[in-house]
C-alpha cells in the first residue's frame, strides 16, 4: 500500500512516539560539548587583547583580569564619544568550531547585556567583518548557561550590520573570539568566564538560556 507523504510523516512521528523516543533521541544521541576556551593556563593572558572606544576617542575603560581559573572582564562604558569595551584573543585557528552548531558559555554577570563576537577572513569594502550576537546575564550573581546557534551571529562594522553584504558565517574560518559590551548604558560593568565550548546538534531552549 502506498502512503502520502504527509501520512507517512505522521506515521514515523507516531512510532517515535509510541516508542517513548523524543525527537532528539529519534534523530540520534546527543554529541558532549566540546572544550574551546580555558582560562587556567599560564600565558592565558598573553592570548588576549583589548578593544575599547578610545580607538575613536571614546572614554569606556575595560579589560581582563585572570583568576587561575576564569577570566573577568570588567570596566565602566562611557556613552558620550562610544559606549563599548571589548576583549578578544589573538589569531589563531579553532578547528573545534568547523563541524559545531553553536557556541555554549557559562557566564556570571550583572544584569547587562553582552555580545559573543567571532571574526573570519570575510570582509566587506576592503573592511573586517565581525560576527556577533546578544545574550543576556542574570543580576543575583548566578552562573549561567548561555547557547548561541551560529546561525544567529550577524555580520557588521563599526556596530553596523552588513549582513546583505557579508560572506555567509563559516565556523571553519574563525580566527578570532571575544566579548564585548555595547549596551548604551553609562556604568561599570562585570562578566565572569568560566568557558567556552562548541556544541553539535543539541536542543536549544526557546530562549537560548538555562540558569544553572
Amino acid at each position: 500500500m502506498t502512503f502520502p507523504v504527509t501520512s507517512l510523516a505522521a506515521a514515523l512521528t507516531a512510532g517515535a512516539l509510541m516508542t517513548g523516543l523524543d525527537d532528539t533521541q529519534a534523530q540520534g544521541p546527543v554529541l558532549e560539548p566540546q572544550p574551546v576556551l580555558g582560562f587556567d593556563s599560564p600565558d592565558a593572558a598573553a592570548q588576549w587583547v583589548v578593544v575599547n572606544d578610545n580607538v575613536m576617542g571614546g572614554r569606556s575603560e575595560g579589560g581582563p583580569e585572570f583568576t587561575g581559573e576564569t577570566v573577568v572582564f570588567s570596566g565602566s562604558t562611557n556613552t558620550n564619544g562610544g559606549g563599548f569595551s571589548s576583549i578578544q584573543t589573538i589569531e589563531q585557528d579553532w578547528e573545534q568550531l568547523a563541524e559545531a552548531d553553536g557556541l555554549l558559555l557559562r557566564v556570571r554577570g550583572d544584569g547587562r547585556e553582552y555580545m559573543a563576537r567571532l571574526r573570519t577572513d570575510a570582509r566587506v569594502g576592503g573592511r573586517r567583518v565581525a560576527y556577533h550576537q546578544s545574550f543576556e546575564t542574570s543580576s543575583d550573581g548566578s552562573w549561567t548557561e548561555v547557547r548561541i546557534p551560529f546561525e544567529d551571529f550577524r555580520a557588521t562594522i563599526f556596530g553596523q550590520d552588513v549582513s546583505n553584504w557579508a560572506a555567509t558565517f563559516d565556523p571553519a574560518k574563525v580566527c578570532t573570539l571575544g566579548f564585548m559590551i555595547y549596551d548604551k548604558q553609562d556604568g561599570p560593568f562585570r562578566l565572569e568566564i568560566d568557558w567556552v565550548k562548541a556544541y553539535t546538534g543539541e536542543p536549544l531552549p526557546a530562549d537560548h538560556n538555562e540558569t544553572l
